[in-house]
């Protein structure tokens, strides 16, 4: 008999001890609708850094004036920034505020008939030059462009990229400075 009571409360021990387990688990883990809101709100934060770090999308940037040797932020009226690929007008694509800084969101797709054929490829592309003319960059032989193109090519993703004046693919603006040249920002 003594042997029964010893299995029945060694059962009933376990017995609550698993209940104690399970319910701990559940407080200390989060329900599935918890759980949901949490990845969705990480995915929400991810996508927003990764559109924000798009090749094109630039948000209230610094942006200097080359005259002044990149040591003096642009002032002056708010300029609206107009695109061109390949001479072909894209539209406005962003701003510089009076106060200097550089706003631009270029579109993510471009019509293919606003691209040129690139030599040898199937790939159609394009470089975006700007009014008034605005670039990344480092020094006068270190000057970033932005380059379009509607498949992969090379180092090149489909999309915007940005490139070094040799067309060779650069990760990001890291260590460039934006700069508008002065004589275009005049007119």
């Amino acid at each position: 008999m003594k042997r029964k009571i010893w299995i029945f409360i060694s059962a009933a021990a376990m017995a609550a001890s698993m209940t104690a387990c399970a319910g701990n688990t559940t407080q200390s883990n989060p329900t599935a609708a918890q759980e949901t809101q949490r990845e969705n709100k990480e995915m929400n934060m991810a996508d927003k850094k990764s559109e924000e770090a798009r090749p094109g999308k630039v948000t209230d940037a610094d942006i200097y004036t080359l005259s002044s040797n990149i040591k003096q932020l642009y002032a002056g009226e708010e300029i609206s920034i107009q695109g061109f690929l390949d001479g072909k007008e894209i539209g406005e694509i962003g701003k510089i505020t009076a106060d200097g800084k550089l706003t631009l969101d270029l579109p993510e797709k471009v019509a293919d008939d606003l691209l040129t054929s690139r030599e040898g490829t199937n790939v159609k592309g394009g470089t975006l030059t700007t009014k008034p003319e605005i670039h990344p960059w480092k020094s006068a032989d270190d000057i970033m462009v932005l380059v379009y193109v509607n498949a992969p090519m090379g180092d090149y993703q489909t999309g915007w990229n940005y490139a070094n004046m040799k067309h060779e693919m650069v990760p990001s603006t890291e260590g460039y400075t934006w700069i508008v040249m002065d004589s275009m920002a005049e007119n």
